[in-house]
């Protein structure tokens, strides 16, 4: 949301405080802004520290002249987006690549005299062994009197994603202290967040976010998507930020009280939060809006496709991880496998691996992973004696030989083409996609659409946005 949009705001300059294991400063989305970090000693892990750096105050390359990547989504950091200049605020990443070190730079963040502090890690309670629960208690109460010691400071921390009460992570499960703030992570239908990191819940848990699909730089140049309650903590700690920006008086529990009470409600049966975040709502209670917010987004009127594939870009279903596996009789939003099997590839959510699609977030490699070769089919409705527009694109999956991923495709029981992809110099975010458009009539009322890989092995062809158009 670009904040100016909602009055006439003088924006402060602030400081944010983010503690990560390391991050590599010389992605594109850090030019110009300002960040404080001098340390990679033990940063094996730049891509989740990029990431959160990047929710919080990437600094829009395309509005600085840069160019952004092809066939994906736009970002703004929060608190770029409104200021228009990265000159409003500062940075400081402090690394937490161990617990002690953690607490170690949450001391010495204070003589940055940070506004608010991100703090997406801590320490599990494993075992209820005593010794364990001992050292628990142990770290628990240094992470509490280093934070209690900044009392002018927001510390946003992670619930954690073991699935369980929050109070088995620390400091998530620090809930005396008004300058804490504990986020859990929500789906895009906001239920608790599940799959293979789900958010850890219970009354510590102050407030939810949103923890899929959140776009952001990783490593190099390259972006990916980020999520689970690191993501949503950034996306938190972004906005309170920005409120403090829009607003320099506002105190510590005000902020708190704007980020808990101003949200949208949750679906689940577990407490991650009062409510999940809503930023304009958060910025429109302390800037009072001219128009009011409604409470849910108008329905647009559908426009209809002229696409009469149904599922072409493979959106559905919703990839629970990286890829989901389906066999020779399988079948998946309107698509039957025949033969082999397929791996539907998504964006993991959690760490941003695996590739970007042609078009949405999904896409499929017709090489399975039971070392044979796939195929997928999809019957149409189509007009005898008409023309249409075949199109789709093309590319193949870098993990692993051969490097010429050879595939075809069928009309009915014409063959259109057979394709080849070589995947030499390519990469899981610089995959290359080919687009391929051919014409062809209808011979009958029913038309089957086919795509067949022609290799064996684990790494296939990869399609992504079918389409038939008619002429």
């Amino acid at each position: 949301m670009d904040a100016t949009d909602k009055g006439e705001i003088s924006l402060s300059p602030i400081t944010v405080g983010i503690l990560e294991e390391g991050m590599d400063k010389s992605h594109p989305e850090f030019n110009n802004v300002s960040i404080d970090y001098q340390s990679d000693l033990f940063a094996t892990n730049k891509a989740h520290g990029n990431a959160v750096v990047g929710v919080i105050g990437a600094n829009n390359i395309l509005g600085l002249g840069g160019e952004l990547p092809d066939n994906g989504p736009y970002m703004n950091g929060i608190l770029s987006g409104p200021s228009n200049s990265s000159n409003q605020y500062n940075i400081i990443v402090k690394q937490a690549f161990s617990f002690a070190r953690a607490i170690n730079n949450i001391e010495k963040l204070n003589e940055y005299h940070p506004e608010v502090v991100n703090y997406s890690g801590g320490t599990h309670l494993n075992s209820d062994l005593i010794i364990y629960k001992k050292f628990f208690e142990r770290n628990t109460n240094l992470v509490r009197d280093a934070m209690k010691a900044q009392p002018n400071t927001l510390f946003v921390v992670a619930a954690g994603n073991f699935g369980e009460g929050a109070n088995r992570t620390t400091p998530a499960n620090i809930n005396d202290l008004d300058n804490v703030i504990t986020v859990g992570a929500t789906d895009l239908s906001d239920h608790r967040l599940g799959g293979i990191e789900p958010s850890n819940y219970g009354p510590e848990v102050d407030v939810a976010a949103p923890g899929v699909e959140i776009y952001t730089p990783v490593d190099g140049v390259d972006y990916g998507c980020f999520g689970a309650t690191s993501g949503a903590t950034a996306l938190v700690s972004g906005t309170a930020g920005l409120l403090k920006m829009i607003k320099s008086s506002l105190s510590i529990a005000e902020i708190r009280n704007i980020l808990v009470n101003n949200g949208e409600p949750i679906n689940s049966n577990e407490q991650i939060g009062k409510t999940r975040l809503d930023m304009e709502k958060a910025v429109c209670a302390v800037i009072n809006c001219e128009s009011p917010i409604p409470t849910s987004t108008p329905t647009p009127t559908p426009v209809p496709s002229d696409n009469i594939v149904i599922n072409g870009s493979f959106e559905e279903p919703v990839v629970s991880g990286s890829y989901d596996t389906y066999y020779s009789g399988d079948t998946f939003g309107n698509w039957t496998v025949e033969g082999g099997s397929i791996d539907i590839m998504s964006v993991d959510h959690i760490s941003g691996s695996y590739w970007q699609a042609a078009d949405g977030l999904q896409s499929v490699d017709l090489t399975g992973t039971n070392n044979t070769a796939g195929a997928i089919f999809q019957v149409l409705d189509t007009t005898i004696g008409q023309s249409y527009t075949i199109s789709f694109s093309l590319s193949g999956n870098p993990e692993g030989g051969p490097a010429i991923k050879r595939m075809e495709i069928w009309w009915g029981s014409n063959l259109l083409d057979t394709l080849s992809f070589d995947v030499t110099g390519r990469s899981n975010l610089n995959m290359g996609w080919e687009p391929h458009t051919y014409t062809a009539n209808a011979t009958n009322n029913l038309t089957r659409l086919t795509f067949k890989s022609l290799i064996s092995g684990y790494y296939g062809p990869v399609i992504d946005a079918v389409s038939v158009k008619a002429e």
